[in-house]
């Protein structure tokens, strides 16, 4: 149990929650923010600042766009605080070394298989909503799931 009587599992729950509706919300005043942008011309100077350089057509496009990202960065954020409660700082030391070494590890693959060109055109071949939606929520979930695994084994 943690403090105030909630489980780990709704205290997980409860803030995986938070961290969904945040990332909407901050999704829809940065396109309602967008909005006045276009209606101002760029408000006064024609200067684009939350256009970005994609044009998508729909609201519910631009906010996903918005709020994808934000998203995964608040679940892998309570996932390091998963980490960090189940583990300490020995845990967080070893997961950002192990991360370090699999991310470079690869990078040297794909760059002693000479792929940037496919991993390029791969990226290329992606919509505006997939990379900064899609992809990035199928990242989410599963270390929203890992995140939700390790909460369980915690002991208070």
């Amino acid at each position: 149990m943690l403090g105030l009587s909630l489980t780990r599992r709704t205290f997980y729950l409860g803030t995986s929650l938070f961290a969904v509706a945040q990332a909407l919300v901050y999704g829809v005043l940065l396109y309602g923010l967008l909005l006045i942008e276009r209606a101002t011309g760029g408000w006064g100077v024609g200067l684009p600042f939350f256009r970005g350089f994609w044009a998508l057509d729909g609201a519910l496009a631009q906010i996903l766009v918005f709020s994808g990202p934000m998203l995964v960065l608040a679940v892998i954020g309570i996932a390091i605080g998963v980490v960090y409660k189940r583990f300490g700082s020995i845990g967080l030391y070893v997961l950002t070394i192990g991360s370090i070494l699999g991310i470079g590890a690869l990078t040297a693959l794909i760059s002693w298989q000479q792929g940037w060109a496919s991993v390029g055109g791969w990226l290329g071949d992606q919509s505006t909503v997939a990379l900064f939606a899609g992809w990035p929520l199928v990242v989410g979930a599963i270390v929203a799931l890992a995140g939700y695994a390790g909460i369980r084994r915690i002991v208070p």
